[in-house]
């Protein structure tokens, strides 16, 4: 009489992937190599990222973009692979929630190309199932419209580039990597050393000072669009749009 073989105690298994199910691992791999190319000029070895992301996420969690962020920058601290296997990076992910699609679309202009936002997208025609999408460009045919790298659960390979609107935006993520420390293995005195971590590139500090100049601006917009209102105490009407016309005489000489 056979015995049968006990079930081995370990992981609990994967979700069997359909034909159509997009991995959100890989969106997040995505996001996280443009942005270290961006930022420091350094790739990682994807297939040691996406093995170290499935030991720390919860399936349930994967396709929820805040957390599955959140699980990664749990301890003990994510050291990946270089895309040369010469060193470890020490990755740290800034965290940013996005709440609202202008705001997403704000950021994929800043970084127009590079993948910089993991995005829940609702798809199918009851749109009550999301996948994870790796935003990084606006649609060609609409500025109304971004658009998505996506890969296939099944195999790993890249899928269809995913077009998404207000409608189908759940919320997203945009992460900004930051490498803490840099570590390459020495065999003979078998440990550890610290190297010298890349300097931000020139390219994303730019991003940044742009940013900060449209914050300016959109602060003092706001400061004199209050100030051009009418008030109670104006003697006439024409106060208030001869206050904005000096404001609109300074934008332009300041930009012309």
């Amino acid at each position: 009489m056979r015995l049968k073989t006990p079930t081995r105690v370990g992981s609990p298994p994967e979700d069997v992937a359909g034909p159509e199910e997009t991995c959100p691992l890989r969106a997040v791999c995505s996001v996280v190599q443009d942005m270290l190319l961006l930022k420091y000029g350094v790739q990682m070895d994807e297939a040691d990222f996406v093995s170290k992301a499935k030991v720390r996420c919860d399936p349930s969690a994967r396709s929820l973009p805040e957390r599955l962020a959140e699980a990664l920058n749990e301890e003990p601290a994510l050291r990946v692979k270089d895309v040369g296997h010469e060193r470890l990076l020490q990755v740290q992910l800034r965290i940013v929630a996005v709440s609202t699609f202008a705001e997403l679309r704000g950021f994929v202009r800043r970084w127009p190309g590079t993948a910089c936002a993991v995005t829940s997208v609702a798809v199918g025609a009851s749109g009550r199932k999301a996948h994870l999408v790796a935003a990084y460009r606006e649609s060609y045919g609409s500025q109304r419209a971004l658009v998505g790298r996506t890969w296939m659960k099944s195999t790993g390979q890249p899928g269809q580039l995913h077009t998404f609107s207000e409608d189908d935006f759940n919320g997203a993520v945009v992460l900004d990597p930051v490498i803490v420390r840099v570590l390459k293995y020495e065999s003979e005195p078998n440990r550890m050393l610290d190297l010298h971590i890349p300097p931000v590139s020139l390219e994303y500090e730019c991003t940044h000072k742009h940013q900060a100049t449209e914050v300016d601006f959109a602060t003092s917009v706001c400061s004199v669009l209050a100030d051009v209102a009418p008030r109670p105490g104006d003697s006439c009407p024409g106060d208030a749009a001869a206050r904005g016309s000096a404001f609109i005489s300074d934008v332009m000489s300041r930009h012309l």
